[in-house]
């Protein structure tokens, strides 16, 4: 149990990552907000998928949907909490040798 649940806060480290290098590319705009919180239900449904059926998780395979949606959940608050501020750093310190 504590395997599943260390791979799936894996994968929403994986997906907070890609979806906050995604919004620094230029997505930032009100207007794509739908377009993020879809490519984020798509990403992690992408990983919930490649745990289950790659690391053999727990459950049926309707447990893909609740991997799904707890690596959403636990990407959109680890993005807001931890992830934003090092990518933020990482761009600004790219941007300040340029």
């Amino acid at each position: 149990m504590w395997a599943t649940i260390g791979w799936v806060i894996a994968g929403s480290l994986l997906v907070a990552s890609l979806m906050e290098l995604i919004k620094h590319k230029g997505f930032e705009n009100d207007n794509v907000k739908w377009k993020l919180t879809l490519l984020g239900l798509v990403l992690s449904g992408g990983v919930g998928s490649i745990l289950y059926f790659g690391f053999a998780l727990l459950g049926a395979p309707l447990a893909i949907v609740f991997y799904t949606l707890g690596i959403y959940v636990i990407q959109k608050q680890l993005d807001m909490k931890a992830i934003r501020p090092i990518i933020k750093n990482l761009i600004l310190k790219k941007a300040n040798k340029l």
